[in-house]
């Protein structure tokens, strides 16, 4: 049961990282948009610095590991790309494929992505947590 409980708890943590992280995404897009025009270019350094944020905290708060290795940083942004592919091929998938509704096949694909960022990180991104 402690072992269910310390899971529960790390899930938590995760998921409370990931809601601050959408948030400091969207307090970037605000804060930079009077500087940056194209909005490609604006996305990208929101996201950038959304996902600095997200590994930073990741890193400490829920998985009690040392920022700034060079392995788990890696691992890390290998990980988002598997998460961006998988992300792209289920809504390719759902919305075109299989005519579900974008906003429904994005909220399935999300609790989808979470799921598989959640298992990557623990398992690998941060595999010295314990």
């Amino acid at each position: 049961m402690d072992k269910l409980l310390r899971l529960t708890w790390l899930v938590t943590k995760f998921g409370l990282v990931g809601v601050s992280s959408v948030a400091m995404y969207f307090a970037l897009l605000a804060v930079m948009r009077s500087v940056i025009q194209d909005i490609a270019l604006l996305a990208g350094a929101a996201y950038l610095g959304s996902a600095v944020w997200n590994y930073t905290l990741q890193s400490r708060l829920t998985f009690s590991s040392v920022p700034g290795d060079r392995w788990s940083m890696f691992r890390y942004v290998v990980m988002h790309v598997i998460c961006m592919a998988v992300n792209s091929t289920m809504m390719y998938t759902l919305v075109v494929n299989v005519n579900v509704n974008l906003w429904l096949s994005q909220s399935v694909t999300t609790i989808c992505i979470a799921s598989l960022s959640f298992t990557l990180s623990y398992l690998w991104v941060y595999r010295s947590h314990e």
